[in-house]
């Protein structure tokens, strides 16, 4: 088993202090994969460590020369993307933080990373240190202590990496662009485009945005319903896309635990009952739930432009084909048809909960033009936009 399967097997959440992190992804690419790839963006941290060659980062605006030794930092909302790679080889942790009540040292430091802006620091020293150690304890077969000892490491990594990132600065108040902090109830994530950064954006629990409130069943806390519900869709969040980074039991009904949909049905609509899942004969590898879980993840956070099966491949490390086959199975639906899906549902809400134009939501959406945009909603909606708002708009709005 390699280092980062380990990892991901061990490590899926951490507590520091009073806080939790849940790790969404370990992982390592060497230079022999190709690196370039389009501007894009999360709405979770991705902390890479680089470890061999060299390439340009990108963050937001700014670009920047990196190699061996630097540290970067992918804050949520911000687009970025690594080009011109030579001989690269690099480290990451992708996470979240739940913060806790108490203002221990731990969650201070957590709260001032999350509350800063550098995106290309260079390690002190420590964190390179603390992740080898990491490295060399999850390899080869388990032994005894092995988890104990991956146990304190995980926590020392992530606070290094915080405090290397800007965590030793005074937290701003909440709401912050780049405070990718979930409460204990899972209202106030800052979303798919920051809070403020347009019509993406999920500035709280019911706003219009991606995510709905976060009672276990209800439709989860967030994109791909982070430790509570299902998907994020009109539905009764029995997707069973649930549990980013921790549970993949396979029971059913409420939504709150496995990624097989089993019992909550595939609803395709508001309210909708759902149909049957696809049958499975074994339990699908933790690995390959991780892939679907964060291409979810990744398709949600890049709704406002064309998605191809290549691209969210090449983002969770599987062949096309496959990715395609774990959607069939697990999703009952390509994953051209689910982009276009959750795309249109995410239209759908806009236009009943904001007062956005048409013509906005189509731009936002990654929609060439109001005509395109138009026929792919009547088509899904059985209703122009038009039409849609002014039947479903809670607010009296009308275009």
């Amino acid at each position: 088993m390699s280092w980062t399967e380990r990892l991901n097997e061990t490590l899926p959440r951490l507590r520091l202090g009073a806080s939790v992190v849940d790790i969404h992804e370990w992982a390592h690419q060497d230079q022999d994969q190709p690196m370039d790839g389009p501007p894009h963006r999360h709405s979770y941290v991705v902390a890479c460590r680089v470890e061999g060659g060299e390439a340009d980062f990108i963050a937001g605006e700014r670009r920047h020369r990196v190699g061996p030794g630097d540290l970067l930092f992918a804050r949520p909302g911000v687009r970025h993307r690594i080009v011109g790679a030579e001989g690269f080889r690099i480290s990451w942790i992708s996470f979240e933080v739940t913060p806790g009540p108490a203002g221990d040292d731990a969650s201070l430091v957590l709260q001032g990373f999350l509350a800063a802006e550098s995106a290309v620091v260079t390690d002190p020293g420590l964190v390179g240190a603390v992740w080898e150690l990491l490295k060399e304890a999850a390899r080869g077969p388990r032994t005894p202590g092995q988890t104990a000892s991956l146990a304190a490491l995980g926590p020392a990594l992530l606070v290094s990496l915080a405090r290397a990132g800007g965590g030793d600065t005074p937290p701003r108040r909440s709401g912050s662009r780049n405070g990718m902090v979930r409460t204990a109830d899972g209202s106030g994530r800052d979303g798919v485009a920051g809070v403020g950064e347009g019509s993406l954006a999920r500035p709280g629990v019911g706003e219009g945005g991606l995510a709905r409130p976060g009672d276990r069943g209800d439709g989860g806390d967030g994109v791909a319903g982070v430790g509570e519900g299902g998907l994020v869709r009109p539905g009764n969040g029995g997707d069973g896309l649930a549990g980013v980074g921790m549970g993949n039991s396979m029971s059913a009904g409420d939504g709150s635990d496995g990624l097989s949909g089993m019992g909550g049905g595939h609803d395709r609509g508001a309210g909708g009952a759902g149909g049957e899942a696809p049958a499975t004969t074994e339990p699908t590898p933790e690995r390959h739930l991780r892939a679907v879980r964060l291409a979810v993840r990744y398709i949600h956070d890049n709704l406002d432009r064309p998605l191809r099966v290549e691209e969210l491949a090449k983002q969770v490390n599987v062949s096309p084909r496959q990715l395609t086959r774990l959607f069939a199975t697990l999703l009952n639906e390509p994953p051209a048809s689910y982009v276009e899906r959750v795309r249109l549902e995410h239209a759908a809400r806009l236009l009943a909960h904001t007062q956005t134009p048409i013509k906005q939501i189509a731009t936002d959406l990654g929609y060439p033009d109001v005509p395109t945009f138009t026929r792919a909603f009547a088509r899904q909606h059985q209703s122009p936009p038009g039409r849609f708002r002014r039947t479903y708009s809670i607010n009296g709005d009308r275009d």
